[in-house]
């Protein structure tokens, strides 16, 4: 009985290497920093706050000087696809990989068929202020609502 526990204890570490990343995705919650590249190459950084709330997620960006951005994602195996709502409607598809960082594609309403790239990369808990748009951002009804 013994052998075979120490058997067991000794494949622990083992078995966990071979566990999908998705099985191992436990915890997306917390601030990142995000660098992407948008219409016409223009890169931008800024900050994702995401909040894991029931079965869903829920994540606040602020990207100076465009505003804040509100949306609400699934999680499915090892990616995360998020719509959002800010100055317009969106959607970003992530794949998530090991640090947590988040690699994702997305794109706008009114983008005429274009995709675009962002990367979230999770801070440590002593980040710095987000950066703060330098126009009138406050969300709508419905993005706070998201919120809540």
């Amino acid at each position: 009985m013994l052998r075979k526990l120490l058997l067991l204890l000794a494949l622990i570490p083992v078995l966990s290497l071979t566990v999908p990343a998705s099985i191992q995705v436990q915890n997306l919650n917390g601030t990142y920093q995000a660098d992407g590249v948008g219409p016409n190459g223009r890169k931008y950084r800024g900050v994702v706050e995401i909040i894991k709330h029931d079965q869903t997620y829920r994540l606040k960006w602020t990207v100076a000087p465009d505003g804040v951005y509100f949306g609400i994602g699934i999680l499915k195996g090892d990616e995360l696809a998020v719509s959002y709502l800010g100055q317009v409607l969106g959607v970003v598809l992530y794949k998530i990989e090991k640090g947590p960082r988040l690699v994702g594609d997305w794109t706008v309403v009114g983008a005429d068929g274009q995709v675009y790239s962002e990367t979230l990369t999770k801070m440590s808990l002593r980040a710095t202020t987000p950066p703060q748009p330098k126009h009138d951002s406050r969300p709508t009804t419905l993005a706070l609502n998201l919120l809540r």
